[in-house]
């Protein structure tokens, strides 16, 4: 659809920029129209044309420029979800750690006699 819409433009540009001051000079070389009446709307339609063609072009550079801004974020995302997932991998061994050595503590205590076997508090 974004083809046939920048077809569709091109189609514009070229018959406001080409075709319609080439009948212009046409009929008044063979005297239809007046002078004063053939230079201004050519000149407006040269501008025109050339208004349409940066607008035609500007859009697809906007959705350019719109894609490579998504891509971007979207690795900056990644990224942040990579450190972040490290960092939970990071913190689950530590927390291995922690109870490797809260159950080293455990048993020393319970052999030393120090443990809550049977004993009240």
């Amino acid at each position: 659809m974004r083809l046939s819409a920048i077809a569709i433009a091109a189609v514009v540009v070229f018959g406001l920029g080409v075709v319609v001051p080439v009948m212009l000079a046409k009929y008044t070389v063979e005297g239809g129209l007046s002078l004063w009446f053939s230079i201004p709307v050519a000149i407006v339609s040269i501008l025109g044309a050339g208004l349409l063609g940066l607008i035609g072009l500007a859009a697809p550079i906007a959705e350019l420029t719109e894609r490579e801004e998504q891509a971007i974020e979207s690795e900056v995302y990644e990224e942040k979800l990579r450190a972040y997932r490290a960092r939970q991998r990071a913190m689950l061994e530590l927390l291995d750690e922690i109870e490797t050595t809260l159950s080293e503590i455990k048993d020393i205590l319970e052999r030393g006699g120090l443990g809550y076997e049977g004993e009240e508090k």
